[in-house]
């Protein structure tokens, strides 16, 4: 008997942090959702995540909610003539039929605007993903170091397990 819990308990262990950087509504995967830390004072910060489609239909990732800001947008950083400057993106971020949309890999992050307080490392954040099909799901940031990327949070993430 005492060997069976200690099973269960070590089977739970290996579930439980699994969990808590994935989320998933109908065909979509919501694989580690993150916001970077801010300094004392920031106005804006910004999030990422990847999203994957495992159906046959596209889907768009349509708006964010959460509790750290009053309002967030989509934004990419491009640089022409030698100057970075950030674009919003219009009218949602697609994700293929059977692809993903990593947040943060070609310079698009959503944009943090007019923060409810800093966001500081080691806190859990609540949010609301709003897709065109698949509907509001709920879920949780975590918070990364300043700098980090989806690849090295995804790296560090995976060596956790």
């Amino acid at each position: 008997m005492m060997r069976q819990l200690l099973a269960l308990g070590f089977l739970l262990s290996l579930v439980v942090p699994a969990s808590a950087h994935g989320f998933s509504a109908a065909d979509i995967e919501i694989v580690h959702p993150f916001f970077r830390e801010t300094p004392p004072g920031a106005k804006t910060g910004a999030g990422y995540v990847i999203l994957r489609n495992k159906g046959s239909e596209p889907d768009k990732l349509i708006g964010i909610e959460t509790e750290a800001a009053a309002k967030v947008t989509f934004h990419r950083t491009v640089t022409e003539n030698g100057m970075a400057k950030m674009l919003p993106i219009e009218g949602g971020l697609e994700i293929p039929a059977g692809g993903e949309y990593r947040l943060g890999l070609d310079g698009s992050h959503a944009m943090l605007e007019g923060l409810t307080a800093p966001i500081g490392l080691g806190f859990l954040l609540n949010g609301t993903l709003i897709f065109e099909k698949a509907g509001r799901v709920d879920i949780t940031f975590e918070v990364e170091p300043v700098g980090t990327t989806q690849d090295k949070a995804m790296q560090e993430h995976e060596g956790e397990h």
